[in-house]
């Protein structure tokens, strides 16, 4: 079967996919990346050109076919809806590029989170030597950026052992693409999701309008105590910082995790819960109100659909302060997350977003204010056509963001351990030594982004990525050297 076999279709946006689709309009919220670091088994040379040459046959003939969504363009129209578009692939149409070794590939994922992907193609692949030296080129970095609409960060490791799988099968021109998949169904399709009237009452007050008297009374400070405006949230940058914590102090804090009965997450949750406190602490106007976010991952609720490339999470919200200890905090936050409701509650802001955009007064949202955000006119696009309730509503809570007495705000997103096992049943020819996720976090939502990820065996992978403007680098310093701080206490 070629390309142009493929029949076309297509289906609306789901309500999760359309509040990313809006926030990337409006430079919210960009990419998310998941890296991986290949090396050839026996050590042999492997050249760029050939790698990138099996990389575009195993895309066309295995992965995309799996996997529908990357088979799709993002098709933005001028109603009120979004629809996700198959469409025919040819090899030289296929996203992939070849870097040069000059930038090692942190500085390619930070850029990658400054960049909006277009919606005709919402992902692309990087391939990036580790090494310059010639004589060291059996190692590769393959990096897979793409927008949150098509997938969450589950959905990038899945992509790695798909392509790993299908890499070492050796395909070649005469090999027989796999038989294509229908689209998945959006995730507030699948389950049952309804908004609970506490919270559906919580998220409508922030895009209510406020005399500005009462804005002052509620809001006297944000953000470790400064101020900001709409304007610099949306022309920030993003930007990154690396930790590495050695495979032996991952087994030391997971023999922590054992003995306080909590997740790994949960100690990392606590550690950087506590950063924030000490650097609030150190920071004049600012109050402690923390607010952090939990990816919440609903493929469990979904049985048989564990590897689908899809955006299948929610989130949790959490305003727990810090106790007295690490772990005492580490215990509380892991009790508040494995409640009964936490899954229950995640499910109830899918449900929110669905009445939001179902029943949001449909009204025009235009004005010179709003036109003018950046003067590159990326917003200006979205800003005409505000005519959603979704659209609204993002906008809206853009704005009440730059209102809010919260002094930290962080999200923490740890894919666990991760053993990239090939499924070939060929002989491995190529194996994965080293992982790196990370995310973009937004102006509306986090000063800190965590993104987390361990190989199995192997050493556990840090990112922060943080926006310029209204965080300073001298706080990023402060902020990741007490975090190293507690961390390394947790794995003493």
């Amino acid at each position: 079967m070629s390309a142009n076999d493929i029949i076309t279709e297509s289906r609306p946006c789901g309500k999760l996919e359309l509040w990313c689709v809006y926030r990337a309009d409006l430079k919210c919220y960009l990419n998310v990346n998941v890296s991986c670091l290949y090396s050839t088994q026996d050590g042999s040379k492997q050249d760029a050109k050939s790698l990138e040459e099996s990389v575009r046959l195993a895309l066309l003939k295995r992965v995309i076919p799996e996997n529908a969504l990357l088979g799709c363009s993002i098709e933005e129209t001028n109603s009120e809806k979004c629809y996700f578009k198959s469409q025919a692939w040819s090899l030289a149409e296929l996203p992939i590029e070849i870097l040069d070794g000059s930038s090692n590939v942190e500085q390619v994922i930070c850029a990658t989170h400054n960049t909006a992907l277009p919606v005709s193609l919402p992902w692309k692949v990087q391939i990036l030597p580790a090494s310059e030296s010639s004589v060291d080129n059996n190692k590769f970095w393959l990096s897979f950026t793409f927008h949150h609409a098509i997938a969450d960060g589950s959905s990038g490791l899945i992509f790695h052992k798909k392509l790993l799988a299908a890499l070492n099968e050796g395909i070649d021109d005469a090999t027989v693409p796999s038989a294509r998949d229908s689209l998945p169904q959006p995730i507030e399709v699948r389950l049952d999701v309804r908004p609970g009237p506490v919270m559906l009452l919580g998220e409508l007050w922030q895009i209510v309008p406020l005399p500005s008297f009462v804005k002052r009374w509620f809001s006297p400070s944000c953000y470790l105590g400064q101020s900001t405006t709409l304007q610099q949230r949306v022309r920030t940058q993003c930007r990154l910082r690396s930790l590495v914590l050695p495979a032996d102090s991952v087994a030391k804090l997971r023999g922590t995790s054992k003995k306080a009965a909590v997740s790994i997450h949960a100690l990392i949750h606590a550690a950087l819960l506590h950063a924030f406190s000490d650097l609030i602490g150190q920071t004049p106007k600012a109050s402690q109100n923390i607010k952090a976010y939990t990816p919440i991952n609903l493929r469990p609720l979904l049985k048989g659909q564990q590897d689908i490339i899809a955006n299948y999470v929610s989130t949790h919200a959490s305003s727990l302060q810090p106790r007295s200890t690490l772990v005492e905090t580490a215990k509380a936050f892991y009790k508040e997350i494995n409640q009964p409701g936490s899954r229950s509650k995640a499910l109830q802001l899918l449900g929110l977003f669905n009445y939001i955009d179902n029943h949001a007064p449909r009204q025009v949202k235009v004005n010179e204010k709003k036109d003018s955000v950046t003067s590159d006119g990326s917003i200006s696009r979205v800003a005409s056509r505000l005519v959603a309730g979704m659209q609204n509503f993002v906008m809206e809570r853009l704005e009440r963001a730059t209102e809010t007495s919260l002094s930290g705000t962080f999200e923490i997103s740890n894919l666990g351990n991760w053993q990239p096992k090939n499924t070939s049943k060929e002989a491995s020819r190529l194996g994965i030594d080293d992982v790196i996720f990370s995310g973009s976090n937004g102006p509306i939502g986090e000063l800190i982004n965590l993104c987390v990820v361990t190989l199995a065996g192997g050493p556990m992978r840090i990112i922060f990525s943080y926006r310029t403007n209204f965080i300073s680098e001298e706080m990023v310093d402060s902020l990741v050297q007490l975090f190293e701080t507690h961390l390394a206490k947790l794995c003493a």
